[in-house]
């Protein structure tokens, strides 16, 4: 199984017509809660999706991570042959570039953390170390001595790893 992230009421005007993203009492997994990357996660059973036989469980966990990065990409109108500059390497910077390279974007990842970086090199990609300067992808993509100016910039660096304490 799979499950979908988003918390909803069921009730609601908005539920009932399927626009679950317009339910006021709304949430998600990872934003109004823990997130799903630890090894087990509770959650709502409305958020089961079954998943056929032939997909793996850790497949399935990719599913939505993934989704993000898609749907990060198809809004910024992201088309293969441009480049792209993912700012940060976490779960899901690295969905993100994952997606962006499968779609034939050039990809180039800013990420402050060493073993983060150092997995995005192992996978292939162009990285820069950002030192203390403000997140300009398209600055940055330049001072990189890239190939090209970035046509895009997508981030996910909110904060660094485990920088909050998490609730009690």
């Amino acid at each position: 199984m799979s499950a979908d992230a988003c918390w909803r009421c069921e009730q609601c005007e908005a539920c009932l017509a399927g626009e679950y993203n317009r339910c006021a009492q709304s949430g998600s997994i990872g934003l109004a809660s823990d997130g799903a990357f630890a090894p087990l996660v509770r959650f709502p059973a409305y958020c089961v999706v079954p998943l056929a036989e032939e997909v793996s469980d850790r497949a399935g966990a990719l599913l939505e991570p993934l989704a993000v990065g898609l749907h990060a990409l198809d809004r910024v109108h992201a088309r293969a042959g441009e480049t792209v500059v993912v700012l940060g390497f976490g779960p899901i910077g690295a969905c993100t570039a994952e997606v962006a390279s499968a779609m034939g974007l050039d990809v180039l990842v800013s990420e402050p953390g060493p073993e983060r970086r150092a997995r995005a090199e192992e996978l292939g990609y162009a990285v820069h170390v950002p030192e203390g300067e403000k997140r300009d992808g398209h600055a940055l993509g330049a001072r990189a001595n890239w190939r090209r100016r970035p046509d895009r910039v997508w981030t996910r660096a909110a904060c660094p790893p485990r920088s909050r304490p998490r609730p009690t």
